[in-house]
């Protein structure tokens, strides 16, 4: 929680840039106490973090001093690298094209309204996407195309509302299927009585899909679930974990060897209680980060340090750097303590005078203070996963930030529910309304690109703003926490993400796949 309160990924406000006064997308907002930079600002050289480096002063706690000078270097607006291509409403992003409201994205065109999509293209609504096309709706799958409603699917194609599927196609509303065609809650059908089937429904009805949705959870509490999800793993624990060796308590992750404590994690080794990033390169011995990788090495107690970084201690947004302890925003530098240039030999004697005082003022070994995040509680990650209520938040200490939200400039704000049940009867008018959500009375927008999605695959038009389909979707995902249970079929005990008084029938590894296969 405390790491996740310092990693806001959704809600984007505008503001002007700092530097050049131009009106820019940020996800800071415009009330902020620090200076924030356009992105091709931030990374220019018009600018530089160490004009603002000052000496320690041993007669003060460390954090005093990080965050007053933390509050006047410049913070990047979106946290966004490589090539963007028409998507500025985009963040913890890269090498997007065409894409809107993607969080924790890289590597999409087309895509919009989804977090931790990655490799995907043409998919609209969904939550842990890699390799996909064509998808809405969906949460965890891998290599799937046209997938709709679907959880916990991979090489899948033109499924609808299906479980636990792996290489299955043409099915609907099935589950712990494998290499299956032509099925419908698990009944298997000619490709005729298929066709026939799915054409007599009434496709892009919302009533039609919510009430198909009830039935697949009522269908699902009937088969067995597998105590975790995760594929080629020795001695792991957690939940969504791939490719993974000697990994513990670690949550969508993949690549993991050595590794205690990770979520949202790619590629390390020998790391604990890291929070988001990873990519590609190898990233070793790093503790108690958010949002570092990229082939660093050695950094603890930072956030959003990149770009082959090593040896850094408390640190915000520095990259490609090594030696640092307790500096921001630094690229391409070494051997600085909060932000000051030292030579190698005064840097070494400093930096452990810095972690002795450090010792004695009982901050070394902990993350930022959870009430220095710019970010209220209600804003961040940490929201998704271990939602509070405001006053339970302010209670532990965190910030809680209610902002005002701009109106939309519409022709008229329809009701969500006075919407026409089908997709066919939706007028092209609708891209000049506001609808209000169900839920939580927020309007919202359909652009044309998502108007367009939806008409193709004849689904229904959203009853909900994007931030509360966003909730629901993290609501369907099993919470982190591991608890003890007996399998449901041979009473092995087992660790699992299902409470023992949930309704399903969990199986160990061996009976599920019994079962399954």
């Amino acid at each position: 929680m405390q790491r996740y309160v310092y990693r806001n990924e959704w809600k984007l406000f505008r503001r002007q840039c700092s530097k050049t006064g131009v009106s820019i997308i940020s996800t800071y907002a415009p009330d902020s106490s620090f200076p924030v930079f356009d992105n091709p600002v931030w990374w220019g050289d018009s600018w530089d973090a160490k004009d603002d480096g000052r000496d320690v002063d041993f007669s003060r706690p460390f954090f005093d001093q990080f965050f007053e000078l933390l509050n006047c270097v410049p913070k990047m607006a979106r946290v966004q690298q490589g090539t963007i291509m028409n998507s500025d409403f985009t963040n913890c992003a890269s090498d997007n094209k065409n894409c809107y409201l993607l969080f924790s994205a890289n590597t999409n065109e087309d895509c919009q309204y989804g977090t931790l999509i990655n490799y995907c293209k043409d998919c609209t609504d969904n939550f842990h996407l890699d390799r996909c096309e064509i998808c809405s709706h969906c949460i965890n799958c891998v290599s799937c195309y046209n997938a709709l409603f679907s959880r916990n699917c991979s090489n899948c194609s033109d499924v609808t509302l299906c479980n636990n599927c792996t290489g299955c196609r043409k099915c609907f509303g099935c589950m712990n299927l494998h290499a299956k065609e032509y099925h419908f809650f698990n009944e298997q059908l000619s490709r005729k009585e298929y066709e026939e089937q799915i054409n007599g429904m009434n496709a892009g009805s919302f009533a039609y899909f919510e009430d198909m949705k009830r039935r697949m959870a009522e269908f699902a509490l009937t088969l067995p679930h597998r105590f975790y999800e995760g594929v080629q793993n020795e001695n792991v624990t957690g939940n969504y974990v791939l490719h993974s060796k000697n990994a513990f308590e670690c949550y969508d992750c993949d690549y993991l060897e050595d590794c205690k404590s990770c979520s949202r994690c790619l590629h390390m080794k020998d790391c604990q209680d890291i929070s988001n990033y990873g990519a590609a390169q190898l990233n070793e011995l790093c503790y108690d980060c958010e949002g570092v990788g990229h082939g660093v090495f050695r950094v603890l107690f930072s956030k959003l340090v990149w770009g082959g970084s090593s040896d850094v201690l408390y640190s915000y947004e520095c990259f490609a750097s090594k030696n640092l302890f307790g500096c921001a925003g630094l690229k391409k530098a070494q051997y600085c303590i909060l932000n000051k240039q030292y030579s190698l030999e005064d840097y070494n004697k400093m930096a452990l005078q810095l972690a002795e005082h450090m010792q004695r003022t009982k901050e070394w070994g902990r993350f930022f203070p959870r009430g220095s995040s710019p970010f209220g509680y209600n804003e961040t990650v940490a929201q998704d996963y271990y939602p509070l209520g405001r006053n339970e938040a302010l209670a532990q200490g965190f910030q809680w930030k209610e902002r005002e939200e701009e109106i939309p400039d519409v022709a008229k704000v329809i009701p969500a529910e006075k919407l026409p049940d089908s997709i066919d009867d939706i007028p092209d008018d609708v891209l000049r309304w506001a609808i209000r959500c169900e839920a939580t009375k927020r309007p919202f927008l359909i652009n044309k690109r998502e108007l367009d999605f939806y008409r193709r695959l004849r689904l229904p038009l959203p009853r909900y703003h994007p931030d509360e389909r966003h909730r629901r979707r993290m609501a369907l995902l099993n919470p982190r926490t591991l608890w003890k249970r007996q399998c449901a079929k041979c009473k092995k005990a087992i660790q699992t993400t299902y409470a023992p008084e949930r309704p399903e029938k969990v199986y160990c590894e061996e009976c599920y796949l019994k079962e399954v296969y």
